[in-house]
């Protein structure tokens, strides 16, 4: 990958550029402050289409170049979102992925509850670069959101009292369907201190381990819903 002026012209693997008038676009899904998502048509094929806005920066630019840089080497995966193409020679930038009609993980999961229509958790993008600690105490939470089938962390909390409740010490309790040895690694991740939270390396050794013991740590038997109502919707049914 190189850089000629405006543009990154991708030199180093097999073109997967696009020309503007093989995209028919046919909806937009969702947007950011820098970005938009759209439903496209490639080659009779549904898209999802990832553009950016007119206000991007220079670094938004790059940023996205870089993304896609990145997964033109992922290996494909059926548990990862693959990229078919992108669109460079002009602006907008655009980066063509597979199309996921259920929309993301946490949305799939709550729509299986049968709460359609749910917006995720609030939580914003953040404005730097995450750490590998910061990524491990997101971690934790996306573990409590897959197993919680699609629970908002700290529901019924003001979002401003969030941070002053972890730092008096406040964790979020084990679910009664969850067992201790899975609680323990999402606890594990929200750790007071950054150096006290376990590495990537170690996560993955753990979730192995408990893998390979064929034990019951998510007893769904005992699952109740209503146990765990999206902070989205509390207002609706008070």
């Amino acid at each position: 990958m190189k850089n000629s002026g405006q543009y990154i012209e991708m030199t180093d693997t097999p073109n997967l550029e696009l020309e503007r008038n093989e995209i028919k676009f046919i909806r937009l899904l969702g947007s950011s402050n820098f970005g938009e998502l759209y439903k496209a048509i490639v080659n009779d094929c549904a898209v999802a289409v990832k553009s950016l806005k007119e206000n991007a920066s220079q670094k938004d630019k790059q940023d996205m170049f870089t993304e896609l840089h990145m997964m033109k080497y992922l290996k494909s995966h059926n548990h990862v979102v693959q990229m078919i193409g992108y669109s460079t020679r002009s602006d907008p930038i655009l980066l063509i992925l597979e199309y996921m009609p259920y929309g993301d993980l946490l949305g799939y999961l709550r729509i299986s509850r049968g709460h359609h229509g749910i917006c995720n958790s609030g939580e914003k993008k953040p404005t730097s670069r995450l750490t590998n600690t910061e990524l491990l105490w997101s971690y934790g939470i996306v573990l409590w959101e897959v197993f919680t089938i699609g629970d908002s962390p700290y529901a019924r909390v003001e979002p401003r009292q969030v941070a002053s409740l972890l730092e008096r010490g406040y964790r979020m309790p084990r679910p009664n369907h969850i067992s201790e040895e899975l609680y323990s690694v999402m606890s594990e991740c929200w750790s007071e201190k950054p150096e006290d939270r376990p590495s990537f390396q170690w996560i993955c050794t753990a979730m192995k381990r408990l893998i390979n013991d064929h034990k019951t740590y998510v007893n769904l038997d005992i699952y109740n819903d209503e146990d765990y109502v999206n902070f989205d919707m509390v207002d609706e049914l008070q």
